[in-house]
């Protein structure tokens, strides 16, 4: 069995719960082929069991193929008493992330899709 290299992007989530990293393919994939990755930095509490449920929920999705903007709309907007803004160094315009959840739906939106075939 020949295993596959695919190239990935890790993004740092700075939350106040700690860091999260989600790793996420960088090449073009179609709307059904898709993962998410994410763990946690340092912490000692249910934050790590909590992220690899979030993957696998993520992973099993690409499976059964729903189709990756339904997946990020589950996501997005959801809230949690610790909001945070994502994005503000280096001069790029911060985002309001309302939760972990809301900052993977985002994630999950920058995942490079292909444009698909239009049939004849």
């Amino acid at each position: 069995m020949v295993k596959k290299f695919i190239p990935t992007t890790t993004n740092k989530l700075e939350t106040l719960c700690g860091n999260i990293y989600a790793i996420t393919p960088d090449q073009k994939t179609n709307e059904t082929d898709y993962s998410l990755l994410a763990y946690h930095g340092k912490s000692g509490d249910c934050t790590p069991a909590f992220l690899t449920v979030i993957s696998g929920l993520v992973k099993l999705c690409s499976k059964y193929q729903v189709p990756i903007k339904e997946v990020s709309a589950v996501f997005s907007g959801t809230s949690c008493q610790k909001p945070f803004r994502q994005g503000s160094n280096n001069g790029k315009k911060s985002t309001l992330m309302n939760s972990c959840l809301d900052a993977f739906g985002h994630i999950l939106r920058k995942i490079p899709l292909e444009k698909e075939e239009v049939k004849k």
